[in-house]
């Protein structure tokens, strides 16, 4: 099974914190929003890979050293 991440929104609403930042990199409490996210997808049996979409304004690709599931990230 594979999970879909729609993350290619702008959240101008956000700005200036989303001017240098995906929304999802965002941090909640020390952690980004993506963590939250994964981690309640973590517990999805037979999850095998999350997709990421996003627009060109990401910068950084969060990986947070995890196997599985797998993160694709598309632009």
């Amino acid at each position: 099974m594979n999970a879909l991440i729609l993350a290619a929104g702008y959240a101008t609403r956000l700005y200036p914190l989303t001017l240098d930042t995906p929304k999802p990199l965002l941090p909640v409490a020390g952690r980004p929003v993506l963590d939250y996210m994964l981690d309640e997808l973590r517990a999805i049996p037979g999850l095998r890979r999350v997709i990421v979409v996003t627009n060109h304004r990401l910068r950084r690709i969060w990986h947070g050293g995890r196997k599985r599931p797998t993160l694709r990230v598309i632009f």
